[in-house]
């Protein structure tokens, strides 16, 4: 078995904190997330070259899309801009037609391009979710993202577990806190789901 594995350059002078990278086979797209406010996602359909930000607009050099049947400039495809509305993400899945990411916020979208806010903490809370899946269990099917929030105005934090089973709408299962550390990871062998 033979792997590569590459250095990926970002042509921008400023630290991105990237923190994940999922790729979804269906659409050969690479998703990368990070803590960066101005730069909460980068995509790729090669996984050498991926989107960068200029100014306050993305340009995906590495993810193009079919502009029309009439050539545009060169090619019949088109430089297309990302919008996605989080100040940081820590990570992203995708499940049947849909992509969500998650960080201080839950986004989706149904191309990896035009993202919607489907989940935002309440006031005076700050959420930090460190992972998503899609899981088919025997006991849950859905989506499910782990993490923290923080009461700002008492400064206590607790774990936080928040599931979907349409995607758009996500509620916490958890009847009382388990505890302050926060949860980083989720995964499942089919028949249990563990949070650490």
């Amino acid at each position: 078995v033979w792997l590569e594995f590459r250095r990926v350059l970002f042509r921008s002078n400023k630290i991105l904190n990237v923190n994940s990278i999922s790729y979804n086979p269906s659409t050969g797209i690479y998703i990368i997330t990070t803590s960066d406010g101005v730069t909460p996602l980068l995509l790729s359909n090669d996984g050498i070259t991926f989107t960068f930000e200029t100014g306050l607009k993305w340009i995906g050099y590495g993810a193009y899309t079919p502009f029309d049947y009439i050539p545009f400039d060169d090619t019949n495809y088109d430089v297309s801009g990302i919008e996605v509305p989080s100040d940081a993400l820590y990570a992203s899945t995708y499940h049947d037609n849909l992509y969500v990411a998650v960080g201080t916020n839950i986004v989706v979208s149904t191309d990896a391009y035009t993202w919607s806010e489907v989940y935002a903490p309440n006031q005076n809370r700050t959420l930090l979710l460190k992972d998503v899946q899609y899981f088919n269990t025997t006991s849950f099917t859905g989506f499910m993202s782990v993490g923290q929030l923080t009461n700002d105005i008492t400064g206590v934090t607790n774990e936080i577990v928040l599931t979907s089973f349409d995607r758009y709408t996500w509620t916490n299962p958890l009847q009382s806190p388990l505890g302050n550390n926060g949860f980083n990871s989720v995964a499942t062998n089919g028949g249990i789901i563990v949070a650490v």
